[in-house]
C-alpha cells in the first residue's frame, strides 16, 4: 500500500469510527483489507481504493470500518471489573432504585458478546437474592459479524475455557456436540444492536452502568473526549462507567473523576461517592 492510499484510509478511518491509526499499521491495513477488496471482485487492493476514493459507497466504507475493528475478547476479561460489578457496584443500586426495582447496563463495544454475557452472569446470580427486580444489558458494536456472532450465542470449546470455570459453564451453557449455547434465560437478559461511538446517544436512553472497555486505546484525543463526554450524559446519577485497565479519564477535561476504591472505574464529577457505605 502506498503512503497516498494509507493516508486516505487513516482519514476514512477516523471520521467513520474514530480508529486512530499509525503509520506503522500499513502492514495491519493491508492484510485486513485486501480480503474485503476481493470479495467485492476488484483484483487488487489499491483498485478497490481507487474505486471508494471516487465513489465513497456506503456499504464499502462500512465493510473496511469492520473489517479494521479489533475483536479481541474474552468472558469475564481482565476480572476485576466484574468483582466491582458483584461487590461493590449492584449492591449500591439495589439501594438506589429500590423504587424501579430495575438496573440498565451497556456494553458499548460488545464485540463476539463475551463482555455482555459475563455481566448478565454476574446479575443472574447476584439477583437469586433479590426477587423481582431486573437488569437490562444493552450491547452494541460497529461490526455486523461479530454481532451476528454474540447475537447467536454459540462458543466454541476455546471460547469457553478463556475466564470460565467448569460451574459456571455448567450454570449458564449447553453444549450442542462441540460448541457451547447460552442459555435462553441468560441470553433474555441481554439485547443486542448496532451502534457507533462517534453517533449521538440521545437514543439509547440512561443507564447505571456503561462498560467501555479497551475501545478509547484506539481513539486520538479529542475523540476520546468527546466519547466520554457522551457517554457520562446517558449515565444516571451516580453512574458508573468501567475503562479498560489501559484507560483514562484523567488529562482529558472530562467530567469523570477516577473512584478512589475501584480501579478503572469512573465515576461523574458531581456525584457523591460513598464506597464504604456501599460495602455495609
Amino acid at each position: 500500500m502506498n503512503g497516498e492510499d494509507f493516508l486516505y484510509y487513516q482519514k476514512l478511518l477516523i471520521e467513520h469510527s474514530g480508529l486512530s491509526l499509525s503509520q506503522d499499521k500499513t502492514y495491519l491495513l493491508t492484510t485486513r483489507l485486501d480480503p474485503v477488496a476481493k470479495s467485492l471482485g476488484f483484483a487488487t487492493l489499491h483498485a478497490f481504493t481507487d474505486e471508494l476514493r471516487r465513489k465513497p459507497d456506503a456499504r464499502m466504507v462500512s465493510l473496511v470500518v469492520q473489517a479494521m475493528a479489533t475483536k479481541e475478547t474474552s468472558f469475564f476479561r481482565d476480572n476485576l471489573p466484574f468483582t466491582h460489578l458483584r461487590n461493590i457496584i449492584l449492591p449500591a443500586l439495589i439501594r438506589r432504585n429500590a423504587a424501579t426495582k430495575s438496573i440498565r447496563i451497556w456494553s458499548a463495544a460488545c464485540s463476539t458478546g463475551q463482555e455482555p454475557y459475563s455481566i448478565a452472569m454476574v446479575a443472574r446470580e447476584f439477583l437469586k437474592d433479590y426477587p423481582g427486580w431486573t437488569v437490562q444489558v444493552m450491547a452494541t458494536d460497529i461490526a455486523d459479524d461479530a454481532l451476528a456472532h454474540a447475537q447467536e450465542g454459540v462458543y466454541s470449546h476455546f471460547d469457553i475455557q478463556r475466564g470460565l470455570t467448569m460451574k459456571i459453564i455448567l450454570d449458564h451453557f449447553t453444549m450442542e456436540n462441540t460448541k457451547w449455547r447460552v442459555q435462553s434465560e441468560l441470553k433474555q437478559m441481554v439485547r443486542f444492536g448496532k451502534f457507533n461511538l462517534l453517533k449521538p446517544m440521545e437514543t439509547m436512553g440512561r443507564f447505571d452502568v456503561i462498560f467501555c472497555r479497551n475501545v478509547l486505546i484506539y481513539f486520538d484525543t479529542p475523540t476520546k473526549k468527546s466519547v466520554l463526554d457522551r457517554l457520562t450524559e446517558r449515565l444516571n446519577p451516580e453512574g458508573y462507567i468501567l475503562l479498560g485497565a489501559c484507560e483514562s479519564s484523567i488529562g482529558l477535561g472530562s467530567k469523570l473523576k477516577l473512584s478512589t476504591d475501584m480501579p478503572g472505574v469512573h465515576v461523574p464529577v458531581a456525584a457523591v461517592a460513598a464506597p464504604k457505605e456501599i460495602r455495609k
